[in-house]
């Protein structure tokens, strides 16, 4: 049971981040320069969590 519910629950995530997505195409679609602060928006936070996980592993690495 309590496997379904964890199944279901990232299921719905999973939707809402679908959901999202198509807005966020949409939104980049009508005006191009959204498109672009979206996209380095996310490259950003992508760089960010790279290197949040660099600086963990490298801690784990010197204990």
């Amino acid at each position: 049971m309590f496997r379904c519910l964890v199944l279901l629950e990232k299921v719905e995530h999973d939707a809402r981040a679908a959901e999202q997505l198509q807005r966020r195409q949409k939104e980049m679609a009508k005006m191009p320069r959204y498109g672009q602060n979206q996209a380095m928006s996310y490259l950003q936070a992508s760089c960010s969590e790279y290197e949040k996980m660099v600086a963990e592993f490298n801690e784990t690495l010197s204990r």
